[in-house]
């Protein structure tokens, strides 16, 4: 029978989540993780690793474009990218990087609940089983690090199509001649410099005064020199985005 009490209970298993209940468990606490999806959350299935897969193509791109100036041509035709082979090696990259943490959390002897999490009171949590069911466990400290998401007008949803959001960037259909790119953090500008140097024409729309808000402003200004310089990409700072109209 799976235990029900715990010193802590840490709702959400992103990376945020999973260091914390290792950190507890390392300390000698009985931990119980809670997740309603597989084990890494979007930094892992949606953003991060898929990010990084991508990232990875476009480095090879960029490295085989300039060929010609070394004396290659092509023989027959160009080098394509093949966009489903791509999403199966973001599908894989994704579950060994969760399998990774899988059996970390397994080894530390963190406890693995599957569900929605809902707090009934200070001590008390209500799980909504992804099997069926429902159960209550105890615990006598709650985190919840269950992380955040890119918000959209009502009216407009991300799809495959024209509108994309991180969650969905590893799945679309073919890489479009042209993409605004709203927000300039870590994964917005991962992705604008991915479909750039897959040749799209991308431009980023940035509510502060540079990308990379976190990083120091002479390094942000180094980088946005070498995409405006290397790639297709126009950066327009100080600029909010407040509607998207989805026209055709």
């Amino acid at each position: 029978m799976k235990k029900n009490s715990f010193d802590l209970i840490v709702i959400g298993a992103g990376p945020g989540g999973i260091e914390a209940a290792l950190f507890a468990s390392r300390k000698n606490l009985s931990v119980g993780l809670i997740s309603a999806t597989k084990i890494g959350g979007r930094a892992t299935w949606g953003s991060l690793v898929p990010s990084k897969v991508w990232l990875a193509s476009a480095e090879k791109a960029k490295s085989i474009s300039g060929l010609e100036a070394f004396g290659f041509k092509s023989v027959e035709s160009k080098l394509q990218l093949d966009l489903d082979e791509l999403r199966k090696k973001v599908g894989e990259q994704s579950s060994i990087t969760s399998e990774r943490y899988v059996q970390k959390l397994h080894k530390a002897g963190v406890n693995l609940f599957f569900g929605k999490a809902s707090i009934k009171d200070p001590q008390s949590i209500n799980i909504e089983l992804n099997d069926g069911g429902h159960t209550e466990i105890k615990a006598r400290n709650i985190i919840v690090a269950t992380g955040s998401g890119p918000r959209f007008t009502p009216d407009i949803k991300p799809n495959k199509d024209h509108i994309i959001a991180p969650k969905i960037a590893p799945g679309v259909e073919k890489i479009p001649d042209s993409l605004v790119m709203a927000g300039g953090g870590v994964t917005g500008t991962e992705y604008a410099y991915a479909f750039a140097a897959l040749g799209t024409k991308v431009t980023i729309i940035q509510n502060g005064n540079q990308l990379l808000p976190r990083l120091d402003e002479e390094v942000s200004r180094l980088f946005e020199d070498y995409l405006t310089s290397n790639f297709p990409v126009k950066i327009v700072t100080g600029a909010k985005v407040t509607n998207m109209v989805q026209e055709g």
